[in-house]
């Protein structure tokens, strides 16, 4: 039995004075607009990005898809073909998030390994309300197949990886291709799995920490404009059975984060249905802490997620 209330450490103090400065800042509601909660997501990633991890090659151009073009941007290790590849999808809670809130982070994946990383921007909401990012999501898997020798990787050798909502995304097509050409591999960083869970964490840091009860709320009501089945796979993973061919995954967590017990259980789910899944809850840490190059801790959590997708790929 996995004691939740054990899994928090004293916080990081750089993160302490964080919150201590943004508790003034509204993040949802009435007084805020989602181009201002971008606006303010990108503030306080390129805060906390630290030092630009060197790649050998950065290239951005468009994914064509059926009646749009998605914004895309590979990060390359070196000029080597048939690499594994990994796609990445942001975090943001489906409204915000962008190549420049999760730059730093996608630079530091393709940096510890040698693995392509393909960072996709998916359309957001409220004006592009749900199912778009999920539709996003599957005809960028789509064409990722499709394409993989012309941007150099393995096709054979796909992983997915995403923060929160982008995390979200990845285990829709996980289950979706689960069987027929799915990703070998995913990591979920502090995954949406189950919006309507009442957990212990939600009821213990559901304000003050980064992402309040509200903010939530209100990510879903412009996500869905109040027409969201909270219960439908593609809303909350959770509900979604675990089909045969399911690919390994490890979850990684932090002990202040208000969806910490959702992605822990996911993981344990997962194990229980015979998937080869683990996690791992970085104590001290809050929501998206990924991405926060700045923190020490948060480059281990990606090292973490470097070595499980290379012992999958068999990549030294």
């Amino acid at each position: 039995m996995i004691q939740m209330d054990e899994l928090t450490a004293p916080m990081n103090e750089i993160l302490r004075e964080l919150l201590q400065k943004f508790t003034s800042v509204p993040l949802s509601g009435e007084m805020i607009t989602p181009q201002m909660f971008r606006e303010v997501m990108e503030k306080v990633a390129l805060q906390l990005e630290g030092s630009k991890v060197e790649n050998h090659q950065i290239d951005n151009f468009e994914i064509k898809l059926k009646g749009r073009n998605l914004l895309a941007r590979l990060y390359r290790p070196s000029d080597k073909k048939k690499l594994p590849v990994i796609l990445f999808f942001h975090g943001g809670g489906w409204v915000g998030g962008s190549h420049t809130t999760h730059d730093n982070l996608c630079r530091t994946l393709c940096g510890y390994s040698d693995v392509l990383v393909l960072s996709v921007e998916y359309r957001l909401a409220p004006e592009h309300p749900y199912p778009a990012a999920v539709d996003d999501a599957l005809d960028t898997y789509e064409w990722l197949l499709k394409n993989a020798e012309k941007i150099g990787a393995n096709a054979d050798k796909i992983g997915v990886c995403g923060d929160s909502a982008g995390a979200c995304l990845n285990t829709i097509i996980s289950s979706e291709y689960a069987g027929k050409s799915g990703p070998s591999a995913q990591v979920l960083l502090c995954p949406s799995i189950n919006v309507k869970a009442k957990t212990q964490s939600k009821k213990a840091f559901g304000k003050g920490y980064m992402m309040d009860d509200d903010q939530m709320q209100w990510f879903l009501q412009q996500y869905g404009q109040g027409k969201l089945d909270l219960e439908h796979p593609h809303v909350s993973p959770w509900f979604s059975p675990v089909p045969d061919n399911y690919p390994d995954t490890l979850v990684i967590t932090a002990g202040y984060d208000p969806l910490r017990d959702e992605g822990i259980e996911f993981a344990e789910k997962l194990k229980d249905n015979g998937v080869e899944a683990r996690w791992s809850c970085y104590g001290e840490m809050i929501h998206g802490f990924s991405g926060f190059g700045l923190l020490p801790r948060a480059n281990e959590s990606l090292k973490e997620a470097v070595e499980f997708f290379k012992s999958v790929f068999s990549v030294n």
